[in-house]
């Protein structure tokens, strides 16, 4: 898997197929420094991330990504 943050993604997209509030919190937890990992298979089909939460132990997102054959994402 390759580092999330290394693959182009267009914030704009994710606004729109995320909706809020649930993109500014995801965007605040990452920038403190809360989302601890967060890679993409080769595939670019499946995304996962580790993210320190209010819990003591971080928790493990798994999410299914559907893009365009022109490479625009479509749907998480």
């Amino acid at each position: 898997m390759e580092s999330l943050s290394s693959v182009p993604i267009d914030r704009a997209d994710l606004r729109r197929l995320i909706g809020e509030p649930h993109f500014s919190r995801g965007a605040a937890y990452d920038r403190r420094g809360m989302v601890l990992a967060a890679e993409l298979d080769a595939s670019r089909k499946h995304a996962k991330g580790t993210v320190a939460g209010t819990e003591r132990k971080p928790y493990t997102q798994d999410i299914t990504l559907l893009w365009h054959p022109a490479g625009q994402l479509l749907r998480i």
